[in-house]
């Protein structure tokens, strides 16, 4: 790089030359109030059946959008749970920050990438082959839109990979897959 230390002494202007970079910075705002009882929904949830080899049917889709839609930004949800019927814990896997339950379902709303580390797992949303994804790894593994064995779902990805609960999330058996924020 060329400094003005560096310019021969019959040159009359000092310059600095420097890279700029643009990183693009997206803030969740965390709640500032409480929020009221008037603008909580007491749930929302998201529980559709998937067929292994299928593309996921356009109703389940449509019900993925409807779900997208309805998490707002009011700052209701206390807990997030991924579940389903393959899943070898039966309770599925929760994330119970409500400030981080809450900047999940923002960025989901969004369309927005967003990882947190929540009841030791990361959680991650972000968009993968045209579907938001929403997953939960083991901590540490802030990745979207991967075929690892886990918590993943994908409904409007234009393939039969949708995801997964305790299982492939490629090429998935057949499963219930429910998600809930309440």
């Amino acid at each position: 790089m060329w400094t003005p230390s560096s310019q021969p002494s019959s040159h009359k202007h000092n310059f600095s030359w420097s890279c700029l970079y643009f990183v693009r910075i997206i803030h969740i705002s965390q709640p500032t109030s409480s929020p009221t009882a008037e603008v909580c929904e007491p749930s929302v949830v998201y529980e559709q059946q998937f067929v292994q080899g299928q593309t996921a049917s356009p109703a389940v889709q449509q019900a993925w959008d409807v779900f997208l839609a309805s998490l707002t930004g009011t700052f209701c949800y206390s807990q997030v749970t991924i579940s389903g019927s393959e899943d070898s814990t039966s309770t599925g896997v929760t994330c119970s920050d409500p400030v981080a339950v809450n900047q999940l379902a923002i960025a989901m709303n969004s369309n927005l990438f967003f990882s947190v580390e929540c009841n030791s797992r990361t959680w991650n949303t972000g968009s993968c082959v045209n579907s938001v994804e929403l997953n939960s790894n083991p901590a540490g593994d802030a990745f979207a839109c991967t075929c690892n064995p886990g918590y993943v779902v994908r409904p409007k990805v234009t393939n039969a990979s949708w995801g997964g609960i305790d299982t492939a999330t490629c090429s998935a058996p057949s499963q219930s897959i429910r998600v809930e924020f309440s």
